[in-house]
């Protein structure tokens, strides 16, 4: 069961807390999930929310995780059991794990079933098919009902889950009473089949992604080849896709046109710390003066500039698509054919990584009707919500692969004709005719994915393969196109752009690609373990909770079961202290009185407007009842990230070449060169207004408290002095706190143009350990705020003594810690200043030594003061007085300045304090 006495991770709005006798921590670091043991070597989870899309995915991955455990625990219980079950673990894993997975699952339903409830109304987004189908069975054994979101290929697999029609297998293998080797052989007999059956399809649809994949068109070209017709040549032979330009499909120009051309020189920063263990490839060519000489390369090569030769000749340049060119060094003049060679290794890094942004003509699709077969498919893939953009984009591929057919020779002049005539009616051309080459079927297979808002478009080169005739790889021939689609979910050691290829098989060849079809799938289903174990294990394991645990930690994990297991309360409680250095009990109590707090209203004058824009964009986040504290402390955050944000720059046109700064409309830019305009169109300029933006980068929130024991006194209204203060400073402290988080999370930070840090200082004027007429700094700036600090200040804020209160010493050591380069800080307008002052106005006078209200009578004293918060406030802090009561007359003229109706604030109604600090805070906050 789940302890509620745990305290709250300000994040993500999760508690750490114990579920099913399993310690749970929420942090914003590691890996996705982990198993591991605390320092008094205890197991916990720990959960990265920042790695989750929703608290509530985090929260339900916890559930399921400590569900997990408690299903091991359970099955580990007695020596029968465990024998069999680590057995199993060690002899048959993945089906193993997958078992246990499904009694996780019927667990969670049994012992939490609200939470089950819960989990069940969660609906996951781009799912692939084998994870589509997991998300159904879980759905199923959460809710007993299969849901209704899946592909219907998944449904149909789903259907064979009920053998007679009526009774379903999960249920049987997730019984109480059923063994767990029972349990594997009923899911090895009616359930892996349907996985091996989904991860083949899934496999099939993926296949042209794969760097052994081959085109049909290549399958049997066998021509004789002359060695010395060969342009270029790489050894040893090395085949593939070799990537040259980057084209898109023009329907005016009625072809593909090459895209962007400006390149720099390819000055690789990031070379592999192994390159001396990976096989060198020599590239050769002969460079050929008056053309754009395009170096076609594998897209997981990286060139070697260093090896270039003639070294005094040529320089490698790179476009941000990933296209490669050669040309002459500056003032060298080619000009008669010349050869060339440089070296390349198989690497990936950020130097060749295919990551550039999408541009507006990789989502700029013909405008004009796909055609009946190809929008009722667009159609029904725009609808399928579980599908990433990727798998869509597959999906299509896929779909042109299958339903078009490869021209004959006697063909392709035909079909060139027909589809270069059609321009913008290409698309329901190609659906009528049904043949497609190369670039035909990947032109269809980018429309779509266009229209799917998939950024797409088409690489065009050559597919390279072994020839009897030679021992290097030839590249050239037969040019072959393929498709790019954009992935923003892309691991960031990988390509954004995906390959994939939608050529599909010649007429003649349709079985046999079948058959080889069939061939692969069988394979992969016969290696379905070792491919599960490899895809599991690729990159960095996210992932390893108690499923990863090995036969012999399981072993081991027995025979810690078999001691004595510490109560629920003690593990939360230790967790906690371990954490933060406090009792779990002392900041659950100060928690609380914070909590209430920040349910206080605030006036409708004094809140953050909530225009429909804005709680648009920041609805998620904005979720505390409307007109708290709280909502105003999320408000604010929000606005400091709208304020900070980092701006994109905005372009407007068409304009000619000479007015405009890049290129926008090459067609329009085409049209004109081709006139003989010497000041062709189709470009566009800056339209972002250039505005100077001075960032605070600095923000001091300090505070003079009054803990004198007058404090304790009462108002009118029935409020203590004392408890009303220690409500302004510890909710609004830890409210900073929270808000220092957010801003400094790297999800926030990135976006900002500038990081910022909420710093605080608080000093008293007599309480706790000072002496009579002395003062005390309780927290300085250095101090980071933490649940430990607040603990501590919460406990100061309690203790008052007799006597009077030193506000004049105070304010110069207050002062004198303003260093000279702070003091720079605060004239530049980087760096603010906030101080309050607190205090009901028994201040200690330095002339009689003794307490008074009559300011009358101590006027030289009251004098001094004054100058020191003008000294305060010329240095540029924002210096503020809060007096409780009307016997804080001195507040009022020490602090009141005519040109800030703020700086001085007198409150007959002492809880009203916090709300005159938090208007004051906020108006300056928003400057961020």
């Amino acid at each position: 069961m789940v302890n509620e006495n745990t305290p709250q991770n300000p994040e993500k709005n999760l508690q750490n807390t114990v579920i099913f006798d399993m310690p749970v921590v929420f942090s914003q670091t590691g890996k996705k999930l982990t198993v591991e043991k605390d320092i008094q070597g205890r197991r916990i989870i720990k959960i990265n929310t920042a790695k989750y899309k929703t608290p509530e995915e985090a929260n339900q991955a916890a559930y399921l995780e400590a569900a997990t455990f408690a299903a091991v625990k359970k099955e580990l219980s007695t020596a029968n059991s465990a024998e069999e079950f680590i057995d199993l673990m060690k002899e048959n894993p993945l089906t193993a794990k997958a078992v246990m997975r499904l009694k996780a699952i019927s667990y969670l339903k049994t012992h939490e079933p609200e939470v089950a409830e819960e989990a069940g109304q969660i609906i996951p987004t781009a799912l692939t098919l084998k994870k589509q189908f997991d998300w159904l069975c879980q759905q199923y054994l959460l809710t007993g009902k299969f849901p209704q979101q899946v592909l219907e290929e998944i449904k149909t697999a789903a259907s064979k889950l009920l053998p007679d029609g009526k009774r379903n297998v999960l249920d049987f293998i997730v019984q109480e009473n059923r063994s767990y080797a029972s349990a594997v052989e009923l899911y090895q007999k009616y359930v892996k089949q349907l996985v091996d059956g989904i991860k083949a399809d899934e496999e099939e649809v993926k296949k042209t992604e794969r760097d052994d994949y081959v085109p049909p068109p290549f399958s049997s070209e066998t021509e004789p080849l002359d060695p010395n017709t060969v342009r270029f040549k790489v050894s040893p032979f090395l085949g593939g896709y070799y990537r040259g330009q980057v084209f898109r499909y023009d329907p005016k120009e009625k072809r593909l046109v090459a895209g962007e051309s400006t390149r720099t020189v390819f000055d690789p920063q990031e070379i592999p710390e192994n390159i001396e263990d990976l096989q060198p490839y020599n590239f050769s060519g002969i460079y050929i003066p008056g053309e754009e000489n395009i170096i076609p390369l594998r897209k997981d090569a990286l060139p070697l500039p260093a090896t270039i030769k003639p070294a005094e000749t040529f320089i490698l340049m790179r476009s941000k698509t990933g296209v490669f060119s050669l040309e002459p060094k500056k003032g060298r003049a080619v000009n008669e054919s010349t050869p060339f060679e440089f070296t390349f290794v198989l690497a990936q890094t950020a130097d060749n990584r295919i990551d550039d942004e999408p541009e507006d003509e990789d989502l700029a699709a013909i405008d004009a009707p796909l055609g009946e077969q190809f929008e009722a498919f667009r159609e029904k893939l725009a609808k399928e919500k579980l599908l990433s953009p990727k798998d869509k984009a597959r999906a299509t591929v896929a779909m042109i692969r299958k339903t078009m057919k490869y021209p004959a020779a006697e063909q392709r002049q035909e079909m060139d004709s027909k589809y270069l005539a059609a321009g913008a009616a290409l698309m329901p051309t190609i659906e009528e005719h049904t043949i497609t080459n190369c670039h035909w079927s990947n032109i269809a297979a980018s429309e779509i994915n266009k229209r799917l808002e998939i950024p797409s478009r088409v690489p065009t080169g050559f597919f390279v393969q072994r020839h009897p005739d030679v021992d290097f790889a030839p590249i050239g021939g037969i040019g072959h196109a393929w498709s790019e689609v954009w992935d923003a979910d892309q691991p960031a050691t990988k390509d954004s752009w995906v390959q994939m290829d939608a050529t599909p098989a010649k007429e003649n060849e349709e079985n046999d690609e079948k058959e080889k079809s069939d061939g692969g799938q069988a394979t992969k289903a016969n290696e379905t373990d070792n491919t599960d174990q490899l895809e599991e294990g690729e990159g960095e394991l996210e992932e390893s909770g108690v499923l990863d645990l090995t036969p012999e930690e399981l072993a081991q994990l027995q025979i810690d079961l078999q001691g004595v297991e510490p109560l629920q309360t003690d593990i939360a409680e230790a967790l906690f202290k371990a954490r933060t250095n406090v009792n779990a009990a002392d900041w659950k109590k100060v928690k609380e009185f914070i909590d209430a707090v920040n349910k206080t209203q605030v006036p409708m004058d004094a809140q953050i407007p909530e225009t429909p824009a804005f709680m648009q964009t920041y609805a998620v986040q904005i979720n505390a009842p409307k007109g708290t504290l709280e909502r105003e402390w999320q408000k604010l955050f929000c606005l400091i990230c709208k304020n900070r944000a980092i701006k994109t720059k905005a372009f407007r046109g068409p304009v000619r070449q000479s007015e405009g700064i890049r290129l926008r409309d090459p067609v329009d830019a085409y049209i004109d060169i081709m006139s003989g305009d010497p000041d062709p169109g189709g470009y566009e300029m800056e339209a972002t207004r250039n505005k100077n933006i001075l960032d605070i980068t600095e923000f001091d929130e300090d505070a003079i408290i009054d803990l004198t024991s007058s404090m304790d006194d009462v108002d009118k209204h029935g409020n203590t002095m004392r408890v009303e203060q220690k409500k302004a400073i510890l909710t609004l402290l830890y409210q900073i706190m929270r808000l220092n988080e957010r801003l400094n999370d790297s999800r926030a930070a990135s976006q900002m143009r500038e990081p910022v840090t909420i710093k605080s200082t608080v000093y008293s004027i007599h309480g706790g350990k000072k002496n009579k007429g002395n003062y005390a700094c309780l927290k300085s700036a250095d101090e980071q705020l933490t649940e430990e600090v607040m603990v501590n200040l919460a406990g100061e804020l309690d203790v008052t003594t007799p006597g009077v209160g030193d506000l004049l010493s105070a304010l110069k050591k207050y002062r004198e810690g303003i260093t000279a380069e702070m003091a720079e800080k605060l004239k530049s307008g980087k760096f603010i200043k906030l101080l309050t002052i607190y205090s009901d106005g028994n201040l200690w006078c330095s002339s009689c030594g003794h307490e008074s209200c009559n300011v009358e009578m101590h006027r030289a004293s009251i004098t001094a003061i004054q100058k020191e918060v003008q000294t305060l406030r010329a240095m540029g802090v924002v210096v503020q007085g809060i007096g409780f009561t009307e016997n804080a007359r001195s507040i009022r003229l020490i602090c009141e300045d005519s040109a800030d109706p703020e700086s001085a604030i007198v409150v007959d109604n002492v809880s009203e304090s916090t709300l005159a600090r938090q208007k004051n805070l906020v108006k300056h906050l928003k400057k961020l």
